[in-house]
């Protein structure tokens, strides 16, 4: 987004927002509008209230490693992989267990996703002027090919 190179820890970055997601129900960089929803990102502002009121401060920890403004900072895949809240061990695997999240906020997030998606494809056929359809199969494409 801000135009610099790319690093390994790059994408542990999209594992905390994915992370994110799955424990708030929510994207953790949104903003009102486009330009604050870039500001959020490049300052690293988010916010923990967010977060399922379960979650347990390991968790909380793990996603302030990944949220590193400078990639070289954030942990690698195998540091993560080694992180606390993910290891196996009895205590984390009983504290996970006891954690129990409602999923009506990731089951809005995902219909207002979709949607979102949705309607920015019928936004491009419609400026397209309707040329484009959906086919279900190879041999649908082929038998309407011009």
């Amino acid at each position: 987004m801000n135009e610099e190179p790319a690093f390994p820890q790059t994408d542990i970055w999209t594992v905390g927002v994915l992370t994110y997601i799955m424990l708030s129900g929510v994207v953790p960089f949104r903003g009102e509008d486009e330009t604050e929803t870039r500001q959020n990102i490049s300052f690293v502002r988010y916010r923990f209230e967010h977060l399922y009121n379960e979650i347990s401060q390991e968790a909380t920890r793990f996603l302030m490693l990944l949220f590193k403004r400078q990639p070289n900072k954030r942990p690698s895949a195998e540091e993560c992989h080694e992180n606390r809240w993910l290891l196996p061990t009895d205590f984390m695997i009983k504290k996970r267990e006891r954690a129990v999240f409602l999923g009506d906020r990731l089951k809005e997030y995902s219909n207002e996703y979709h949607n979102e998606k949705a309607q920015l494809a019928h936004d491009i056929t419609s400026k397209l002027g309707g040329k484009f359809s959906r086919s279900h199969s190879i041999q649908e494409e082929l038998l309407t090919a011009p």
